[in-house]
């Protein structure tokens, strides 16, 4: 064997590894190997071996297409999977709009904060405490608390409105918890819990 059958065989070996397990090696040192061919091809004046040796590049150039066009089409199908596994969030998101609406209206909090207001005359209740509890605020966060009770119950499809209606009392006892303790931390030394304006049930939706 002669010094350009043995470049050409040690190039053949390089391509056949890289075929049976692309994984395992290196499509640069495969590539570099073919470009070494071809210097030694230019070098000895031997196009056979030239040829060979573009041949390999252009299978490489082909492989590494390949490859790109396999992984946008597993991007594009992993993105749409992910795309159908939200549609449940999404659609828990909409029926909890619906349900809730823009504003959610519970007097008993106003009420609370009015009954501290008199048990406390002297003490200023800042803005922000009306801002926290202002119908908005309610539903936004009522909102969340309904959608996220629907995700625990891990339905396993698509939830329908008598789902979201089922888990609403849920969601406003768990508003109720939240609101409370802000109250307590907001304005001390009051015992919201043991109010008689919670017993009241609420008017709003």
């Amino acid at each position: 064997m002669n010094a350009l059958q043995a470049v050409s065989k040690a190039l053949q070996m390089k391509l056949a590894a890289f075929q049976k397990n692309p994984q395992e090696e290196d499509e640069e040192y495969l590539r570099g190997a073919a470009l070494l061919a071809i210097d030694v091809g230019i070098i000895m004046n031997a196009p056979a071996l030239i040829t060979e040796a573009q041949e390999v590049i252009s299978w490489i150039e082909e492989w590494t297409v390949e490859q790109l066009n396999e992984h946008a089409v597993e991007m594009e199908e992993s993105y749409r999977a992910w795309e159908k596994s939200r549609e449940p969030l999404y659609e828990a998101h909409r029926l909890a709009k619906a349900i809730v609406g823009r504003e959610y209206n519970d007097p008993r909090w106003i009420g609370l904060v009015d009954a501290y207001r008199e048990a406390f005359p002297t003490f200023i209740v800042r803005n922000s405490v009306f801002a926290r509890l202002a119908p908005t605020q309610m539903a936004f966060r009522l909102r969340g608390f309904l959608s996220k009770a629907i995700q625990e119950k891990k339905l396993g499809r698509t939830p329908t409105e008598p789902d979201m209606l089922e888990g609403l009392s849920e969601a406003k006892a768990r508003l109720q918890i939240q609101t409370l303790s802000y109250l307590e931390r907001a304005l001390p030394g009051f015992d919201f819990n043991g109010h008689p304006i919670l017993e009241q049930q609420s008017e709003a939706r």
